[in-house]
């Protein structure tokens, strides 16, 4: 297991699916992800979906846990095909800037002005974890 807990955002309404196969392939290279869990969409399609893993359906509650553990992270993934995010998304963004928990993205970000706030884009969980390795054993 590396010593990378990353934490994995993007629109679960538009995007689960991608989101789920980030979480896999981090877990396939032996990073922690904290948040969120992988599990399937009790409600898929609805405005805040729920995953099975859950144990409220308080939204509130829940971006708060995904919220803290974003603060725990030393990376936030943001997966966003097509370069969509939402205003959960970048209220997250915002949130590991304060924070100082670096940002990835797996797409450059639609928004012109959230785009200058992430460290770096189009890269895989695969890419992310090379790099995160590099930066830390000093090599570039």
């Amino acid at each position: 297991m590396l010593d990378i807990p990353v934490v994995v955002s993007g629109s679960f309404r538009k995007h689960l699916a991608e989101i789920q196969e980030a979480i896999r392939q981090f877990r396939a290279l032996g990073v922690t992800v904290l948040s969120p869990q992988l599990s399937p969409a009790v409600n898929p399609g609805d405005d805040f979906v729920l995953l099975e893993s859950d144990d409220t359906d308080d939204p509130s509650v829940l971006e708060q846990r995904h919220l803290d553990a974003i603060a725990e992270a030393h990376l936030l993934y943001i997966c966003n095909p097509g370069g969509y995010i939402g205003p959960t998304v970048a209220m997250e963004i915002g949130w590991a800037r304060a924070h100082e928990v670096p940002i990835v993205a797996s797409h450059t970000l639609a928004d012109v002005t959230l785009m200058h706030f992430v460290d770096q884009t189009l890269l895989s969980p695969k890419e992310v974890v090379a790099a995160f390795l590099r930066y830390r054993s000093g090599t570039s």
